[in-house]
């Protein structure tokens, strides 16, 4: 089974790139396209090393780039591939600083297998899993861990300054009424299953196409993305998929730490993985804290590494 991640340097010469559209577009620095959103503090090392501990059934990884490689990285070989960006999304939709667009085509992914995992690079395995059992019903089925929000809905989850989170809202809102379904589930934030033709068939030839296109040439997030959230919410919807509730607070199978707080977690919680959030205001010491608490969790380095 194959794991993809995307991952972004920090180099002058991608930032420069990123300014240059955000001049050009007109976009201020919101909490959804701030800098730090595409920096790396080399938390791929880290999320690598743990999903070779407690990931066995994985055999190849992906990382999508845009034409950029982490120098730590070992060269491509047949459990390692590099690709980028224009290996997979049509020229007239690049350059894009977008993660939903590049994950809407994550199933042109070259040799990618049927069934796979997705996680993005701050997030770390915590325990050794069956994933067969515990992220397959059956191969060709997966099981998408939805953070439940109950008789509360997700209103309460809309922000002028979160247009991620809005996007969430109107994505799950979109799935509603085009599915008949009722639902108030937001993504877990941690790793995920998908099956390859299941994304491509309900992305490329469903309902949702059209509202795809619309979305694909918005360089970076806004509130009208399309996400995979809404694909998988879809896929429950016509039986294709096992969408899994789980509380929004329950925190078995990801927990969520903030950046700012992870000197908090000597450690860590019992839980399937955790996520590391970004932060706006976090400064070099918060990410030195953090890169010493991961290299302490995982000290052993793992075969991606030169």
């Amino acid at each position: 089974m194959d794991l993809v991640y995307l991952w972004c340097s920090y180099s002058k010469e991608r930032q420069a790139k990123i300014s240059c559209w955000k001049k050009r577009l007109g976009l201020g620095d919101s909490c959804a396209n701030v800098s730090v959103r595409f920096s790396s503090h080399d938390e791929l090392k880290y999320s690598l090393r743990s999903a070779e501990k407690y990931l066995p059934e994985v055999k190849r990884v992906f990382v999508i780039t845009d034409d950029e490689r982490p120098d730590w990285l070992v060269d491509d070989t047949d459990f390692l591939r590099v690709i980028d960006h224009k290996d997979i999304i049509p020229k007239k939709y690049l350059p894009t600083f977008n993660s939903n667009v590049i994950e809407m085509h994550l199933h042109n992914i070259p040799g990618l297998s049927e069934d796979f995992l997705y996680m993005n690079d701050d997030m770390f395995m915590n325990a050794e899993l069956d994933v067969c059992k515990n992220y397959f019903v059956k191969p060709g089925m997966p099981i998408y861990y939805g953070r439940a929000h109950g008789k509360k809905g997700i209103d309460h989850l809309f922000s002028f300054d979160f247009p991620h989170l809005n996007s969430l809202c109107y994505n799950v809102w979109l799935a509603n009424s085009l599915f008949g379904t009722e639902l108030s589930v937001t993504p877990s934030h941690g790793m995920d299953a998908y099956n390859k033709t299941i994304l491509k068939n309900l992305i490329e030839n469903s309902i949702l196409t059209s509202f795809i296109r619309d979305s694909l040439s918005n360089k970076f997030r806004q509130e009208s993305d399309i996400g995979r959230h809404i694909i998988m919410q879809a896929a429950a919807a016509l039986g294709k998929i096992k969408l899994v509730e789980i509380p929004d607070r329950d925190d078995k199978i990801c927990c969520m730490f903030d950046v700012m707080d992870i000197s908090k977690y000597r450690k860590l919680p019992k839980c399937w993985q955790f996520c590391i959030n970004d932060h706006d205001r976090a400064n070099a010491i918060h990410y030195r804290l953090m890169e010493y608490w991961l290299s302490a969790w995982f000290p052993k380095k793992s075969r991606y590494e030169k």
